[in-house]
């Protein structure tokens, strides 16, 4: 799996040994500074400053504009200051010129008493200073020169207090007024503490420090105050170029304004600090390969306000818990930057909170807040706890209006191996954010305790991408954000929430939250207004992803995977994955989109693209996977799937649809199962939408290919089902699917369909099937319409001595089975000894199905290849029609036969060869045939057609048949097949079964006309006294039988019908019958002949459907009328 849980730790771990071998080239020497073990850190300067070849003749010059005004006495290099007017613990100097040439010392000799030591420089030069500044006592020393400082390679500070340095034009003191650089008149009386500084140049003057010289600490090299002071540079711009400042315990802080303004002051005895107002210009702050230190037992800030903040090629702000006896109640300051425009961190330039090596105490917190954030080229922020720290750390707060750009950079939030404690928070707040290239943000615990959360609010887009380059710390680390808890940790993983206008993760790029110790992983939670894309895989070979892990080792539950968003796209392998490796279970993947899903393709390390939950290895239970959309489209390969490889139940996949759900392709796939090592139970799969399409391959399937029943498939779609085609490339049908795979143990999981209209088409399949040991699941579908075609199939099979499942299908309007291996099946496979499933089509509510059609040799059979028996069809439907070979069979190899119960309410039509049959036998084997059981009015089918009813055997017993009908149409009962329509229940060399027809007593009456038998008054139509003529011999007539209809629909057919009533002659005639069933009547008084009339027969002209739903074959009814009878009375004149 993709493991931005590893990269991380690689790259925490790389940061570590960083920090404690951090190596910045000097002009002069080359130092290493062990981060871990000492407070010192060693920086420099690449660059010889040629303007300290002429500062030796810098001078210290006092002026006149104080009431008492400064003394300077030079003893050897050192420049004693005396003098000055005090005013309560205020001591003020004022000096033309203030300059301290190098390895020269400017010593402020000052009485014990004083507090505060003010001075001014009143001329026109810059300060320089390369040498040692000095003071006595505990006072802190202010220096005031608009026109600029410069702090020399050699220049430090000797003092017992806080040290500023300002270019600011005046010092306020509250309501007593103001001691002024650039109106130097004699200040009133200032005994307060001081309270501003005040600028009032367009462009205020520069501060530069490039100093690295030892300090009275000898790890020291730099400007230093004593423990718990505080360093202040207040400018115009501040550069700090090759140089450091310490103030350990203390406070070092940095900034100034562009143009006027003033900035305020706070003096609590030795502790100052500033606050700088909100609209005034800021000027910039930059730290070229330069350091700020200040870590301690306990406190220790820095603070940059600036307008851009730079801190490049190797800088460092350092602050944390020192080494030592420490306190579990001490805490560290923050390192706090403020900037209105730009803050950049590049080049291997680190900030650094630390809780370190072998400490106890609370680190401090890291904030950010800027127009814009660049972290580049292998910088980092970092609140850490070291090897046998003891402590918890402070949080990474980062707040930018506009851009945060981690290009190469990282910002950490460690508890390293050994350390005992809880990491802090990382939380962004910005316009964009931009991790590229390795950039990170990672919480992590490798010791004893909690990892800390990120969060993430975006009013822009979040975008991830890449890996990092090679020889970088981050090398083949992904972009992204990561939550761990490290091997053999005890403790709780920290979340991961991002909130923003879109979010996209490209090329490798990864959120994870991991587990690989004892406790939880932490969840991730994406919310977005827009889109999210997770897309593509990095050069590490890992897919872009959001993941949530319990890792090999691990024991405890996996985080939880959350996207909400507008739309949703995982394409060329992105993912959203949770899994467990250890022992516990997976978490669940939750998909809430109000638009569309994307899943498509795989990536270039041919794992698909989609939303996965699995339990791997280990113990415990995969997690479920959850999606909520409007659509959902899968195409080439992307898929869905809640899987156990493990030792647990797997979990549930739930899909919630409004609208289309869309897969196309070959492994494109939503999948349950149970691998083939796993020991447990697959989960279920429920999907409710409006439409639901798989075409060219795609799948959705439960199946179990361990010990453990497959999960059960649910489908609820308001308006169709489609399945279609198989893939052109790899062959693989389109379908729907539980099974019991050769190695499994268990039973298939049931499946249940309920649509409109479900279509199966072009080689599509829905299928439950075993060929391990357990039974197949069933097959239900609950549809209006029903179409199969064209190789469609709808199947439960057996390859094993388990059952097939059964076929139950509740249509309500049509079933359409069409086309060559089209249909419904619930076989047995050939070497199988298990039976067959059975298959019921009923009506979906009360009323039967329409109609239900088996055309173009398609199928719905229940057959036995193997050697058990075949399963039972039960169809109810008001018309069934099987037509050009098409067939419901429900016969066995050799066993017996299954049975077959046709309920119909009005009809059943046989075309074409088509055939009923529960033959047994049918490999030449025992096995005895099936019964067969039809209710219906109507069988028709055509007789030279060859369509049967059979009930067959070869050397077992033949089935029964029994039908009940009002009447057949063009087959009939035989003892043996034939190529006419049969109805056969017979044994090839066993016993015969038996085919019974039950023809119902039916009123004749209803919608039916009953010819009459006597059509006129025979009496009136001979004439009794009429006489032949002279010469002429008597006549004779001939009454042939009137063929056509019988009288009634209960009688026969037959080819020729006699006539049933006669015409009573008198006793003198005689009647005989001739050989072709004419009539001959001779009258012995008489030659002459009568002939006998009948009204004209009428075949059936239509159908007539009574109120109760009967269909009858009816004469068109006569319009009745009084008339004439057509044969006129024979007469004598008649006859003439």
């Amino acid at each position: 799996m993709p493991s931005l849980r590893d990269a991380t730790r690689t790259a925490s771990n790389a940061y570590a040994k960083a920090m404690t071998q951090l190596k910045i080239p000097i002009t002069t020497i080359t130092m290493q500074t062990n981060l871990d073990s000492t407070t010192a850190v060693c920086v420099g300067m690449g660059i010889v400053i040629a303007f300290w070849a002429n500062c030796g003749s810098a001078q210290i010059i006092p002026d006149s504009t104080l009431l008492n005004n400064s003394r300077v006495t030079l003893q050897d290099n050192i420049r004693i200051i005396e003098g000055g007017t005090q005013a309560g613990s205020n001591l003020f100097h004022s000096f033309e010129e203030f300059s301290v040439p190098t390895k020269s010392v400017a010593y402020f000799n000052n009485a014990s008493n004083i507090q505060n030591i003010i001075s001014r420089v009143t001329g026109k030069s810059v300060s320089n200073i390369d040498g040692l500044i000095s003071a006595n006592g505990t006072a802190n020393l202010f220096l005031m020169n608009p026109n600029g400082i410069i702090f020399g390679p050699n220049a430090s500070l000797n003092i017992g207090g806080s040290f500023v340095a300002t270019t600011a034009n005046a010092i306020g003191f509250g309501n007593q007024g103001f001691f002024s650089a650039s109106n130097p008149n004699t200040p009133p009386l200032l005994t307060v503490k001081p309270s501003a500084l005040l600028f009032n140049q367009i462009v205020a003057a520069p501060i530069q420090n490039n100093s690295i010289a030892p300090a009275a600490n000898p790890s020291v090299f730099g400007l230093s105050v004593p423990n718990g002071r505080s360093l202040l540079l207040v400018g115009g711009n501040i550069k700090i170029n090759g140089a450091g400042l310490y103030a350990f315990g203390g406070r070092v802080e940095l900034g100034g304004l562009a143009g006027a303004g003033t900035i305020g002051l706070q003096v609590d005895g030795n502790n100052l600090s500033l606050s700088f107002p909100e609209k005034a210009t800021r000027a910039d702050v930059s730290l070229t390969r330069g350091g700020v230190v200040v870590p301690a037992d306990k406190e220790g800030s820095i603070i940059v306000n600036a307008r851009n903040i730079e801190i490049l090629e190797g800088s460092a702000l350092i602050s944390g818990i020192n080494a030592g006896p420490g306190g579990v109640d001490n805490k560290a300051g923050d390192i706090t930057l403020n900037a209105t425009g730009t803050v950049t961190v590049a080049s291997g330039s680190l900030i650094q909170n630390l809780v370190q090596t072998g400490a106890t105490g609370n680190s401090g917190n890291i904030r950010i807040t800027a127009e814009s954030l660049a972290i580049t080229d292998d910088a980092a922020l970092i609140v850490a706890l070291n090897n046998r720290g003891r402590g918890n750390l402070g949080n990474v707060v980062i707040n930018v209006r506009d851009q945060v750009s981690l290009n190469g950079g990282a910002v950490f939030s460690s508890v390293s191996k050994g350390g005992v404690g809880k990491a802090g928070n990382i939380t962004v707040t910005t316009g964009l954010l931009s991790l590229t290239n390795g950039g990170v943000l990672n919480v992590s615990n490798y010791g004893q305790g909690d990892a800390g959360s990120v969060s993430i609010q975006a009013r822009g887009s979040v975008f991830a991408d890449g890996v990092g380059r090679s020889g970088s710390p981050l090398s083949g680390s992904p972009s992204g954000v990561g939550s761990l808890i490290g091997p053999g940790v005890i403790g709780q993983g920290g979340d991961i929430t991002i909130v923003a206008e879109s979010l996209s993760l490209r090329n490798g790029a990864e959120l994870a939250a991991s587990i690989y110790g004892q406790g939880r992983a932490g969840n991730v939670m994406i919310q977005t207004r827009g889109p999210v894309f997770i897309e593509g895989v990095g050069s590490n070979n890992f897919s872009s992803g959001v993941f949530s892990t319990v890792n090999p080792g691990g024991v405890g539950q996996g985080g939880n995977v959350t996207v909400i968003a507008e739309s949703l796209y995982l394409t060329n392998g992105g993912e959203l994955a949770t899994s467990t490796f250890g022992q516990g279970r997976a978490g669940n993947v939750t998909i809430q989109i109000r638009g569309s899903v994307f899943i498509e393709g795989v990536g270039s390390n041919e794992l698909p693209s989609g939303a996965f939950s699995t339990l791997v290895q280990g113990s415990g239970q995969g997690g479920n996977v959850t999606v909520i959309a409007e659509s959902l489209y899968l195409t080439n390969g992307g898929g869905v799937s809640a899987n156990t490889q493990g030792q647990g139940n797997a979990g549930n996949v739930t899909i919630q649809v409004s609208g289309l759900i869309s897969f196309d392709r070959f492994g494109s796939a939503i999948t349950n199962g149970v691998g083939p090592s796993a020991v447990g139970d697959g989960g279920n799969i429920n999907i409710s939408t409006g439409l639901l399409s798989l075409t060219r391959g795609a799948q959705i399937n439960t199946s179990t290919s361990g010990r453990g029943n497959a999960g059960n498939l649910t489908i609820q779609a308001r308006k169709a089902v489609s399945l279609d085609g198989v893939d052109s490339i790899n062959n693989s049908a389109s379908f729907i699917a539980s099974s019991v795979d050769a190695t499994g143990i268990g039973k298939g999981g049931k499946l249940d369909i309920t649509t409109a209209r479900l279509s199966v088409t072009n080689g599509a399949v829905i299928t439950a099937e075993t060929e391990g040991n357990g039974d197949a699941g069933s097959l239900t579908v609950t549809a209006d319409k029903l179409e199969v075609v064209n190789r469609g199939q709808l199947r439960t099979s057996t390859s094993s001595d388990s059952q097939a499942g059964d076929i139950s299908l509740r249509i309500q309007d049509h079933l359409i089975l069409t086309g060559k291996d089209s249909g419904l099946f619930a076989n047995t496979e050939p070497g199988s000894t298990g039976n067959g499933g059975n298959i019921f089509i009923q009506p979906r509510n009360i009323t039967a199905s329409k109609t239900v059609t088996v055309q173009d040799d398609a199928r719905i059979a229940v057959n036995s290849q193997g050697s058990g028996k075949g399963g039972n069809i039960q169809i109810q439907a008001e018309n069934l029609t099987l037509d050009n070979q098409g067939l419901i069979s429900a016969e066995t190899a050799s066993n017996q036969g299954g049975d077959i119960n046709l309920s119909l309410q009005d009809l059943l039509l046989l075309r074409r060869n088509s055939q009923v049959s529960t033959t047994a036998g049918t490999a030449q084997a025992g096995g005895d045939g099936g019964n067969i059981t039809i209710n219906t009015p109507f069988i028709i089918a055509v007789p030279s057609e060859d369509s049967n009813i059979s009930a067959n055997a070869f050397t077992g017993k033949g089935g029964n048949v029994d039908i009940t009908v009002k009447s057949l149409f063009g087959i009939e009962s035989r003892s043996r097949p034939t190529s006419l329509s049969d109805i056969t229940a017979s044994s090839e060399r066993g016993v015969a079964g038996t085919v019974e027809l039950n023809t119902p007593d039916v009123d004749p009456s209803r919608g039916l006309i009953q010819l009459p038998s006597n059509l006129v008054d025979a009496s009136q139509q001979i004439a009794q006294g009429c006489t032949p003529r002279r010469g002429q011999t008597a006549s004779r007539f001939i009454a042939t039988g009137r063929g056509g209809l019988p009288l009634s629909p209960n009688e026969p057919l037959r080819g020729r019908a006699v006539i049933t009533s006669w015409v009573d002659l008198p006793p003198q005639a005689t009647e005989r019958v001739t050989d072709n069933l004419s009539v001959e009547i001779t009258d012995k008084k008489s030659t002459t002949s009568v002939t006998k009339s009948t009204n004209q027969i009428v075949e059936a002209q239509g159908w007539i459907v009574d109120a109760n739903g009967d269909i009858h074959l009816v004469a068109q009814a006569p319009n009745v009328s009084p008339y004439s009878p057509w044969q006129t009375n024979i007469s004598c004149t008649a006859s003439q």
